[in-house]
């Protein structure tokens, strides 16, 4: 298996050798001499080979989120525990509503703002969104 370096020139092998092939087909050189170059390339893939040692694997999350360790959640849940002692001291309420509105909701308050929604469709066809706030449900809560 070769070692980091090695991989490192023998990708740059093959970047050139990509370039000479690609060249080749521009100027509209001889198959043969094009199938040649091409052999070169495929040669110099094979020695790069798939390898089959570990592999990073990268999570991407998507902006404005993120995973917490057991660690950060201890503290997470510690901070939010005393906001929500502080809240309930002085007369709060807990309350739970979906993340998602119908569409038409949401347009209606928000306008022109109805570019920043994101939009689902549920299996009936109707056409939800993701709320961004929680002005809609602070009001629905309000009026109830």
């Amino acid at each position: 298996m070769a070692d980091t370096v090695d991989r490192a020139k023998i990708q740059e092998e093959i970047k050139v050798q990509g370039l000479v092939v690609r060249k080749l087909k521009t100027d509209k050189a001889p198959k043969e001499q094009i199938g040649e170059e091409v052999a070169k390339l495929l040669a110099l893939k094979a020695q790069l080979g798939g390898d089959d040692g570990p592999k990073k694997f990268v999570l991407k999350t998507p902006k404005g989120t993120r995973d917490y360790n057991p660690h950060q959640m201890a503290i997470r849940e510690g901070v939010f525990g005393k906001i929500i002692r502080c809240f309930k001291r002085h007369g709060a309420e807990t309350i739970d509503t979906p993340v998602f509105e119908l569409k038409e909701t949401l347009t209606g308050k928000y306008g022109e703002d109805s570019k920043l929604i994101y939009d689902l469709k549920d299996q009936g066809g109707e056409i939800c969104s993701l709320r961004y706030d929680l002005t809609v449900s602070l009001c629905a809560q309000v009026n109830s």
